[in-house]
This record gives C-alpha cells, structure tokens and sequence, in this order.
C-alpha cells in the first residue's frame, strides 16, 4: 500500500496539472512544486514533502512562466530611511488560508478510507469473502486518532482563514505621541497662527529713530 501510494502521487507529480491531492504530511508537496525542480534542477527534491527542502535551504516557491519579475523597491532618500522613534511598527497583512505546514482535513479522511478499503480488498483476496464487520475494529485506534488529526487541521485552516481587525494604536491605553501628533498639539485645536503687517512694517524707518540724548559722565 505504501509503495503503491508513493508510485501513484510520484506519477501525479510529474504530469502537467495542477493538482491540489496531497497526504496528510507536514508541508505537503504538490504538483506545481515538483514542477520546479524540473526547471531549474536545485531545488523541490522532495516528492511527497517539501519539509526536507525547507530544512536545508533548497525549497523555492512556485513561479508562472508569464509571471512579470517583481518589481525592484525604488531607492529612497536618506530623509526617507529616517524612522519615528514613537511610531508603532506596521505588521504586513497575515495570509489568509491554510498554513503551507499543516494538511487539508480531507487528504486524512481520504487516506483513513483508502487504508480501509484497500485492507478490505487484500482480505477477499485472501479469503475469498469480505471479512465480518468485527475485523474492522482493528482500525478503531487508527481511526480514532487520525479523526482528531483531521479536526485539528480544520480548525487551523478555518482560523487561518478568518480575516482578523488588527488593533490599533487607538485602541492602545497609552502610545507615546509621534511627531505629527507633538506638532499638532502645539498649536490648538481651530486656532491659525496669522501673521500681519508687511514690508512696510517690518521695514526700518530712519525717521522714526529715536535721537541719542547727550549726557555727561559722572
């Protein structure tokens, strides 16, 4: 049954679909994945998981061939690099959907029914004659354990994906004030500063120059 299980998903893996089956392992490896370790050779050795390849740097991520490069991040300037000290720091949006670590609830169902079913066809074979419903409770430990398996994995996929409201730094009790917000409180709320006068104002004026007294020192 393993040997049959691996011949089929190694198959699978070198056709030219995309398919989403996949064994209940950790980061399981799919079709588009192995696909290319056939373009470029170093990377995606795995077959069934890409656990091994993530472990030891040699895992890439699948890329289209009409996929455009990504786009190179502009060059700031230095004024640009400068960070304020008191603003919190923006976390990129989480990724919604199932966790690349964590199977599909539906590949262990489906490997629990095939494991059943294929006993079951092993054993007409040898027998002659579909065992009585007693010998299936062998499988109940199995069951047991891949049915909370199973739930386990739906409830992260489910989780993951649930968008979530990041909390503000509104909704924070206390955040030290940035700089917009230490310029803004400076000035009052509704109140302009409002200059008046001009160049004629501001202007020196000779005439207006107060005489210098003579005096006598003492």
């Amino acid at each position: 049954v393993a040997f049959g299980t691996w011949l089929a998903f190694n198959i699978i893996n070198h056709l030219a679909v995309d398919s989403k089956l996949h064994l209940p392992l950790p980061y399981p490896m799919f079709t588009r994945d192995h696909q290319m370790h056939h373009r470029h050779m170093r990377c995606n050795f795995g077959s069934l998981t890409s656990m091994c390849d993530r472990f030891c740097g040699t895992y890439k991520e699948f890329r289209a061939l009409d996929e455009p490069p990504p786009e190179q991040p502009a060059k700031l300037m230095w004024y640009e690099k400068l960070k304020d000290p008191a603003a919190l720091p923006e976390k990129p949006a989480p990724k919604l959907g199932r966790p690349e670590a964590c199977p599909a609830w539906w590949s262990i169902a489906g490997v629990l029914v095939s494991f059943i079913i294929g006993a079951t066809f092993v054993e007409v074979g040898r027998a002659g004659e579909f065992p009585d419903w007693h010998a299936y409770m062998s499988f109940a430990k199995a069951a047991i354990v891949m049915i909370n398996f199973g739930l386990l994995c739906f409830a992260i996929e489910s989780a993951s994906s649930t968008p979530v409201e990041v909390k503000g730094k509104k909704e924070r009790m206390y955040t030290k004030p940035t700089m917009k917000e230490a310029l803004k409180e400076a000035v009052p709320q509704g109140h302009v500063k409002s200059f008046v006068g001009g160049k004629t104002v501001f202007k020196p004026s000779l005439e207006e120059v107060v005489p210098p007294k003579p005096f006598k020192r003492e």
